[in-house]
């Protein structure tokens, strides 16, 4: 029988690079991202991120593409 992949920890907490890499910028692009508040950086994890947060703004992002169709 085949196992079940197990689906991602929404509360799980990035990195910046782990941050970089789910969006597929250079860490840099990622820090400005953040900057603009499209990502908050939690204030309890010093330079963590939500991986729901992330998978937010790319939704948000493939939303915003889809309406330009």
């Amino acid at each position: 029988m085949k196992e079940k992949p197990e689906s991602p920890n929404p509360h799980q907490l990035l990195t910046i690079q782990e941050v970089a890499d789910l969006l597929r910028v250079s860490r840099m692009t990622a820090y400005t991202i953040v900057k603009q508040g499209h990502i908050p950086k939690l204030s309890i994890a010093r330079g963590r991120y939500r991986l729901s947060d992330v998978l937010a703004y790319i939704d948000s992002q493939e939303d915003k593409h889809d309406k330009e169709d």
